[in-house]
């Protein structure tokens, strides 16, 4: 696992392979109630066409949301920056009253 980034080993149920690291991101979204929302946060993994996030906000399945993840291992270290569009499609809620999205790429490009 050099520099702390893994592909995720085991039985995998995903469509493609994921990139576990923690890679620093803004995201912007729509609460349930309709207030918008943007937490800086880090992205639990990463795939071609999706990524996983926690976050201290509720967010409903179908909810678009909008991201810009860094590609690197800290908000100082440089690299690419990719924005992407998409689509909560897994919501699960956590202990500790954070909320783990899973979110579909409608688009996505390098900054």
């Amino acid at each position: 696992m050099p520099n702390g980034i893994a592909i995720l080993p085991g039985r995998e149920r995903r469509r493609s392979p994921r990139l576990a690291a923690p890679f620093p991101a803004t995201v912007r979204g729509t609460e349930p109630s309709g207030k918008r929302f943007q937490h800086v946060t880090r992205v639990d993994d990463i795939s071609h066409d999706g990524l996983h996030v926690v976050l201290p906000v509720q967010s409903n399945v179908g909810a678009r949301m909008f991201a810009v993840v860094r590609m690197a291992e800290s908000d100082s270290a440089p690299g690419p920056r990719l924005a992407v569009r998409g689509v909560v499609v897994r919501v699960a809620g956590r202990p500790d009253g954070r909320v783990g999205l899973g979110v579909r790429f409608a688009c996505w490009r390098f900054l």
